[in-house]
């Protein structure tokens, strides 16, 4: 599932002759649009109405407009995935000496970047798109 894309290892630790590994998830998103052979997209069906409903919330909206947007939500989650990852990875011997479960710190962590500036920018655009009444 790692090679796959669809977990992410967020640390290693060697216990003895063995090692655990603590993974998340990655958030994806795919759309299809046209034929099969455009890089970096799947149908999804869930996907296809979201933006299905952003066309009739957006009369004219472009669907390479609408994907733009998704896209860079998509790239600012990898960036505060990596983010994390590498605090965890600096941080991990007091972690494990406080004996805090990976995940609830991963999961902290991961709430801390939805409040980044770039995140909220790039979903303040995504509220516009679904016409969501959002704080500004």
């Amino acid at each position: 599932m790692e090679e796959a894309g669809i977990i992410t290892r967020i640390t290693s630790i060697k216990e003895g002759i063995h090692s655990t590994h603590y993974f998340g998830r990655i958030a994806r998103l795919f759309v299809h649009v046209g034929s099969s052979s455009q890089k970096g997209f799947l149908s999804d069906e869930k996907v296809e109405k979201i933006m299905k409903l952003l066309e009739v919330l957006n009369p004219g909206l472009s669907i390479e407009a609408q994907i733009k947007v998704f896209d860079e939500l998509q790239e600012k989650t990898d960036e505060a995935q990596e983010r994390i990852k590498k605090w965890m990875a600096e941080n991990e011997k007091v972690i494990i000496e406080i004996n805090i479960d990976f995940r609830d710190i991963y999961e902290m962590l991961f709430l801390l970047e939805r409040f980044d500036e770039s995140i909220l920018e790039t979903t303040q655009k995504m509220a516009k798109l679904f016409k969501y009444p959002s704080q500004e």
